[in-house]
């Protein structure tokens, strides 16, 4: 997880959770490295985010930001259309388990359906 801080002076990794690592900060050729190596990639459910990871074929966890509505529509809508793993803030914990057991959806744009009409849900917010 990378927590954005780059204002942090820490820019190691730590691991937070059995398998799972943080980083405050990481510069574009680290970050870019850090997602292609990524085995599962936990992160907020903004348009940008979505739109760069949609063409990477990764597994992704999305966790909409609390009091960001905008976030929560378009986790649900992707999740509802199948097209992406999406979880609240408040259940973190149970990253682990679906990891282990392999309950996180590959992100694809090429094949999800829910993705043709993204631009449509997003402008709702518009």
């Amino acid at each position: 997880m990378l927590a954005a801080c780059p204002e942090s002076e820490n820019h190691g990794f730590a691991e937070i959770m059995p398998g799972i690592f943080e980083c405050p900060h990481l510069a574009t050729p680290d970050f870019l490295c850090a997602l292609l190596i990524a085995g599962v990639i936990i992160t907020r459910s903004g348009y940008s985010s979505l739109m760069d990871l949609a063409g990477l074929n990764k597994k992704v966890i999305f966790i909409p930001t609390p009091g960001q509505p905008e976030q929560l529509y378009l986790a649900k809508y992707l999740a509802k259309k199948h097209a992406i793993t999406m979880l609240r803030q408040s259940e973190m914990d149970h990253i682990p388990h679906m990891i282990i057991n392999q309950e996180v959806l590959e992100f694809k744009f090429q094949t999800n359906p829910g993705l043709g009409a993204l631009k449509d849900a997003t402008d709702k917010f518009a």
